[in-house]
Order: structure tokens, then sequence, then C-alpha cells
């Protein structure tokens, strides 16, 4: 109790001639202290609080940033599916190019032969 006292006194909150007021608001002046809050001050905010309006800004933050995730994955994954679509297209035109590249592979075969042969 004594070193509350001596706290309160260094802080300039507490008056050694109040030491025969009452013990009620002898409490509330050592519970403010505890609680971080100035006894004559009751209804101001401490300065170390962020913006009253503003209740929880972490949540809101972190609401935020899940938002632009989901939607930052969802255009990838719509520009996934289009290259998939794309790739499937090169890849079906790669694999007719390649049959055409044969047939004409055999056709020049067959072209020599029958020019060797004659």
């Amino acid at each position: 109790m004594e070193d509350i006292k001596q706290l309160l006194q260094h802080n300039g909150q507490y008056d050694s001639t109040d030491s025969n007021s009452d013990t009620d608001s002898e409490e509330s002046t050592i519970s403010a202290v505890k609680n971080g809050t100035n006894a004559n001050q009751e209804g101001r905010m401490p300065t170390r609080r962020p913006n009253p309006n503003v209740h929880n800004r972490n949540a809101l933050l972190a609401r935020e940033n899940r938002r632009k995730k989901k939607a930052h994955l969802e255009a990838m994954e719509k520009e996934l599916e289009q290259v998939r679509g794309t790739n499937k297209q090169l890849k079906k035109a790669l694999k007719q190019q390649m049959k055409a590249v044969g047939q004409l592979q055999r056709e020049k075969s067959s072209c020599l032969l029958q020019i060797l042969q004659c």
C-alpha cells in the first residue's frame, strides 16, 4: 500500500493531505493507477490506445488482406484455366502438324524410291 502511495505521489496524483479522506476515493485512485487511467479524467481514454472509432484495426486489416488474397487467387485460377485451354489447343495443333510432317516424310521417301527405281 505504501509503495502505491509513493508511486501516486511521484506521478502527482496523490496528495499526502488526503490520508484522512474516505477510503473509497483512495481505492478508486489506486485502482485507476493500476488500470492505467487517471482518477480525475474518468471518461478519457489512455493516450496509447488507437483511434476509438476503429474497434479492432488488426481485425479490419486482416479481413481486407484476406479479401485481397481471395480476389488474387480467383484471378490466378481464372488465368490458369485460360493458359491450360491455350496449352491444350497448342498441343492439339502440334500433334496435327507432327502427323502432317510424318506424312510428308513418308511421301518424300516414297518419291525418292520411285525416282531411284526409274
